[in-house]
């Protein structure tokens, strides 16, 4: 029989971090408690009262703000440092079956993971990291049982969207690329409603509504060729080599109206002079610099007039283009801005608070081809090798300025948004957005929810997300071995786009799949079955199909809707059930529910990136090392099993 879990030394999962993330992940996985059910190998029913006993939390002091809410939810709280040994040690790292490494520091959860692999060679792990380089090393290093998941790659996409106010997002899934947007922007009809507007609720939607429910206005099916809405990206004129890096468009665009001049007065002095092409191209750049050539006056009343207006044409360009180059190379610095010059930029994005979040949203934003204007109060190395790169302009100041606002032409941007990591300075910068333009479009980064609630009812026009509440159902599908391929957020609502195997003797197999929908919190909309060697996929499947095991299913879900779902469709595990526990909802054995996944998640680095320098490349002896290592722990992992 299990030993009671207030007799236990240690708890099953261990997580490292006091951030909003950490506080957010802990609540997801005390939720997976209220089925009374035993969702991680090694885990027995926690005590009456509480709810996350079995969570062990490594923070580096009390002092976070986020702490309250961790001791709040009943996870038991340890004091040090993530690299020290002793520290996860006495966490527990070495009986626990997960731990989940979320400090904003790579190279400190780099080390808590090499150091718990010491303790725990099977030990699964899940790192937050923002370096792709350092990302993608130290996934292959550990390899399986390891996921390296980005929580501002993750949360990016909702961020975007809600400044563009389009409301597409697309995925891939099942071998097929879907669009999450208004039902404008799907061809043919929906495979999921996802959202329906619902004027009596709180926040004027219905999530996950019934199969063809009116009033749609979040869908998921075939995007539109077409698409609705692309002709909102901007096309610029490209040019050649690194002009675009250090000169504004109004500098290009007065070279392109001499060098036109040029080559329209050239073919005229070759007409009508009747010289050759080198002596006509010589005697036009003399006209426009030092003066009309000798012999222009016989020339013609035309041709006079028209090298007097180019002498007049000239001597104004000349101007414009040293005023615009001075400008380009010397005011934007002398003003505070890194990369080009702000200028004369419109219908933008205004980005305050350049941070790992910040930095993912400039980078989506130009691949659509949307101008960027970034605002941060000390952008770093990283952030002007981000502004140079993609020719962002970034203003050193604080966001919460109507001068700073105004400098970046908040004034003519289609929207701003505060994506700073403190609520306070997000709503103050969405206030002083509100007091300079009370139509301008506003996205809020708030973790609280009910300070969420009280902005955006006294600001119509803002939307408020949070990053945590994105990222922490992916990181919990993470810890459980299960797939999500996406987050799609809504307002402040998130649905989980996911792909979830069902397990040999878990409650689903055999049974309908309408038997796992659920109104408001899931809805199947693919099924894959394997058969005589190869995968069949049917999509908007027949509900009264059973469920076989081995089978795959295609859902959305609400975070709640997901982990029952994960819950129901586990393989039954061989662990000893304790007393009261319902037989038949277990969770899956470590082996089973922690095994690797090979296609790529929501939050990994399969799509474009941020190009971040990085201390790896520099390192290339810790590297072997690092690579000695894992091949170690591989084998030691092996023999293991």
């Amino acid at each position: 029989m299990s030993q009671p879990a207030s007799a236990r030394s240690h708890p099953p999962i261990v997580l490292v971090g006091s951030d909003a993330l950490a506080a957010r992940l802990v609540g997801e996985l005390a939720k997976l408690d209220d089925v009374d059910t035993g969702s991680v190998a090694r885990r027995t029913r926690r005590p009456p009262g509480n709810p996350s006993s079995w969570v062990t939390v490594v923070v580096p002091d009390l002092d976070g703000p986020f702490v309250p809410h961790l001791k709040r939810s009943g996870a038991a709280v340890h004091i040090g440092s993530g690299r020290d040994k002793t520290v996860l040690e006495a966490a527990g790292v070495a009986t626990a079956s997960a731990l989940v490494l979320l400090t904003d520091d790579d190279v400190a959860n780099l080390h808590a993971a090499l150091a718990a692999r010491e303790l725990q060679p099977g030990i699964r792990l899940v790192i937050r990291m923002f370096d792709e380089k350092l990302a993608a090393r130290v996934e292959e290093l550990f390899g399986r049982d390891c996921t390296v998941l980005s929580s501002s790659l993750i949360a990016a996409p909702s961020f975007v969207d809600a400044a563009l106010g389009d409301g597409q997002q697309l995925i891939e899934i099942g071998g097929r690329t879907l669009n999450a947007g208004p039902p404008a922007t799907i061809a043919g009809h929906p495979l999921v409603v996802l959202a329906r507007a619902d004027a009596r609720r709180p926040d004027g939607t219905v999530l996950l509504p019934a199969r063809g429910a009116p009033d749609a206005e979040l869908v998921l099916g075939e995007p539109a060729v077409p698409v609705p809405g692309a002709g909102l990206r901007r096309r610029r004129m490209r040019w050649p080599g690194g002009v675009t890096r250090w000169a504004s468009a109004r500098l290009r665009w007065t070279l392109a109206g001499l060098s036109a001049l040029v080559a329209v007065g050239s073919i005229v002095l070759r007409q009508d002079l009747g010289l050759s092409w080198l002596d006509s191209f010589y005697g036009m750049v003399s006209t426009l610099t030092t003066g009309a050539p000798d012999g222009i006056e016989r020339a013609g009343t035309a041709v006079t007039l028209f090298v007097a207006g180019s002498m007049l044409a000239g001597v104004v360009l000349i101007a414009l283009i040293t005023a615009f180059a001075v400008d380009d190379l010397l005011g934007s610095r002398l003003s505070g801005v890194l990369g080009p010059s702000v200028g004369r930029t419109s219908d933008h994005v205004v980005v305050c608070g350049l941070g790992t979040v910040g930095l993912r949203m400039v980078e989506q934003l130009r691949a659509a081809d949307i101008p960027v204007v970034g605002i941060d109060t000390d952008p770093d190395a990283a952030v002007a090798a981000v502004a140079r790169r993609l020719g962002v302009p970034v203003l050193r100041g604080d966001a919460s300025d109507e001068h700073t606002l105004r400098a970046a032409r908040a004034h003519r941007a289609r929207s701003v948004v505060a994506a700073t990591d403190d609520d306070v300075a997000n709503v103050e910068v969405g206030l002083a957005v509100w007091a300079m333009d009370q139509n301008l479009r506003i996205v809020l980064r708030l973790f609280d929810q009910d300070l969420s609630d009280r902005i955006t009812g006294a600001l119509p026009q803002a939307v408020s997300l949070s990053v945590s509440a994105a990222a922490a159902p992916v990181f919990l599908a993470a810890i459980l071995g299960r797939e999500v391929k996406a987050a799609i957020g809504h307002g402040r609502n998130v649905l989980l786009v996911a792909e979830v195997p069902v397990g040999p003797g878990s409650p689903a197999a055999e049974q309908p799949l309408g038997e796992l929908e659920q109104a408001g919190r899931v809805r199947v909309f693919g099924h894959v079955r394997e058969g005589a060697g190869r995968r069949v996929r049917t999509w908007n499947p027949d509900l009264d199909d059973a469920v076989r095991a081995g089978d795959t299913l295609l859902l959305v879900a609400t975070r709640s809707g997901l982990a029952d779902v994960l819950l129901r469709t586990g393989a039954t595990s061989d662990v000893p059930v304790s007393p009261g526990v319902r037989p038949g909802l277990r969770g899956a054995p470590a082996r089973r529910r922690f095994g690797p996944v090979a296609a790529p998640r929501a939050g990994r680095w399969n799509t474009g990136h941020v190009a971040v320098p990085t201390w790896w490349n520099g390192l290339s002896a810790l590297r072997a090392i690092l690579d000695r290592r894992g091949v170690e722990l591989r084998d030691k992992d092996d023999r293991r099993w």
